[in-house]
């Protein structure tokens, strides 16, 4: 609201000024800057005040409390930046916020997330898969009788299985199986499993284990993983 003044003076001889009115001009200057009923109010404010954001204080106690914000309040600017985080190309991770890729490190603890909160689906999976054939295994091939490993490497598949270094969680397993005994005491089903050498780097390996007969195996070996970093 405007500034009220109750009283004005005009010069001039014969024109007196009486003190008490001179003091209600002065008390209600005064009362429009302080905090209570008449002070300053959004209306006093011009929108062209561009007061700077630095006015604002950042002591402890002080600053706007989270209250304060409206639903949505906070969000990408007219030019499509968003004030909640700096260029992601920022080298100083204290002055990040939250962004498509920009967030604090160790901003997000175990503590902060609730149990079984995070579902497989909002996980980075990667599958690889390698398809194998004309494996023969009996008469012919492969002793029988025996437990029989295929060995392939990494590079093989598709994608490349990264190094152990890379791969936090993984899982490998057959699918699309055929020519193969599937039950009865002639065989166990193949499995797949994988193994690293010293320096990290996976192989995998078909295991069979055949008691009788000829078999001409194909399968499609399948790897996923979730990354390590």
């Amino acid at each position: 609201m405007s500034l009220s003044i109750p009283y004005t003076f005009t010069g001039g001889p014969g024109n007196y000024i009486i003190a008490a009115q001179v003091n209600a001009n002065f008390q209600s200057i005064a009362g429009k800057f302080t905090e209570g009923v008449g002070g300053i109010s959004d209306g006093d404010i011009a929108t062209s005040a561009a007061i700077k954001g630095t006015k604002l204080t950042n002591v402890a106690g002080n600053r706007i409390p989270y209250d304060r914000y409206e639903t949505n309040s906070i969000g990408p600017r007219p030019d499509g930046t968003n004030p909640l985080y700096t260029d992601a190309n920022d080298s100083n991770d204290a002055s990040r916020a939250v962004g498509t890729n920009s967030i604090q490190n160790l901003a997000i603890t175990s503590a902060k997330l609730g149990n079984l909160a995070v579902l497989s689906g909002k996980m980075k999976v990667t599958s690889c898969t390698q398809t194998v054939s004309g494996i023969l295994i009996g008469t012919g091939g492969a002793i029988t009788g025996s437990r029989l490993a295929f060995s392939y490497p990494a590079s093989g598949f598709s994608p490349a299985l990264p190094t152990l270094a890379n791969m936090g969680l993984w899982s490998a397993w057959l699918s699309n199986v055929s020519g193969y005994p599937v039950a009865g005491s002639q065989a166990y089903l193949p499995t797949v499993q994988i193994t690293f050498d010293l320096s990290g780097v996976p192989t995998v390996q078909l295991m069979c284990h055949v008691h009788s007969g000829s078999y001409n195996l194909t399968a499609t070996m399948n790897v996923a993983y979730v990354a390590a970093s």
